[in-house]
């Protein structure tokens, strides 16, 4: 039995009722880069990431309650710390005398099932899911509540504003604004869920980059330079959307003091636009999220900002990203993807 397991394809351990592990094969000591001898008494608990501590702790009692537990996903960590999926099943485990010992516990790590030749993420996955499922309760549960809130604003402004005292009208104002953000976000969320087809007209970058330093609360305390200029041809509405993300970052980072700076260049086919700014740059613990859906290390906000600007930058056939060195977002317009998307 034992040589059975130790050259089986799967990983394998037994638990007792405490959750300390009495045994497990070669494959699961190989997987998480110990010894057997470290890992024989250990917890269960010592060999699993953060973020499934609370999936593993349901595993461990949905078995206890039932007896058993099918593909269950947990993420694994290994003795450098880097972690991996595996789907687990358990089942309880007697000793010679009939009586409860633990669990024969079988993990199948899942982290190299390709999907078209590629490694599926299932973080992301989920996290896009997740974002699927509350599109059709954002379209009814807030979008149509705010329009009406929108509509009764308007007719108030129009019929009764004049009539009103300064400390309504600047109630009747925050309000409005209000309802803007949410809007945004709710636009926001729509947008990257379902993409809308683009709606490409001719114009130039910098007057997109003016437009959307109107659209951002730029405090006085904050200069833009905007250097250089090109053709493009684009969805402008869009592209609006990626600068007013990257200047609003770039706000926040400086802390609402400091100077922004967004040149374009132009070099062969591609036009190339980057947006630096004299904060302190993105931390380097950030640096491989910074594009995930949801990830945000702001209080308010969707975590979709950065996720939209790529998702609307590949859309065109162009794309972003960070240069850790200058701690800079580049974003590249391809001219010649997309049968002349960019003109």
């Amino acid at each position: 039995m034992e040589k059975f397991l130790n050259s089986a394809p799967f990983m394998w351990r037994r638990v007792n009722t405490d959750g300390v592990i009495l045994d497990c094969n070669q494959m699961y000591a190989d997987k998480i880069n110990f010894s057997k001898d470290e890992i024989i008494g250990k917890s269960i608990f010592d060999h699993v990431s953060q973020e499934s501590v609370a999936n593993l702790q349901k595993a461990f009692e949905a078995w206890k309650n039932a007896g058993a537990v099918h593909n269950m996903e947990i993420w694994l960590k290994r003795k450098d710390g880097t972690i991996f999926p595996v789907l687990l099943s358990a089942a309880n485990a007697y000793d010679e005398s009939g009586a409860l010992l633990g669990s024969n516990t079988v993990m199948i790590d899942i982290s190299e099932i390709n999907e078209e030749k590629q490694v599926i993420h299932w973080p992301k996955i989920k996290r896009l899911q997740v974002i699927g499922e509350l599109t059709s309760r954002i379209s009814h549960d807030i979008r149509n509540p705010l329009a009406m809130i929108k509509n009764g604003l308007e007719m108030i402004r129009i019929a009764e504003y004049q009539n009103t005292s300064d400390r309504t009208r600047d109630w009747l104002e925050r309000i409005g604004r209000g309802v803007e953000r949410i809007n945004y976000q709710v636009e926001n969320v729509l947008d990257y869920v379902s993409p809308r087809p683009l709606r490409l007209v001719e114009s130039t970058v910098s007057k997109i980059i003016g437009d959307s330093i109107e659209d951002v609360a730029v405090p006085d305390t904050v200069k833009i330079q905007v250097i250089g200029d090109s053709a493009i041809q684009c969805d402008t509405n869009k592209i609006q959307i990626v600068f007013v993300n990257l200047i609003s970052n770039a706000i926040q980072a400086m802390s609402g003091v400091g100077a922004i700076t967004i040149q374009t260049a132009q070099d062969g086919n591609e036009i190339k636009i980057t947006v630096t700014d004299t904060g302190p740059g993105i931390p380097l613990k950030n640096m491989s999220k910074i594009f995930d859906p949801l990830f945000t290390t702001r209080q308010i906000g969707t975590g979709l900002g950065l996720p939209s600007c790529k998702a609307i930058l590949e859309q065109h056939g162009g794309s972003i990203e960070a240069d850790t060195e200058a701690w800079k977002i580049c974003a590249v317009y391809n001219q010649a993807a997309q049968n002349g998307v960019f003109g």
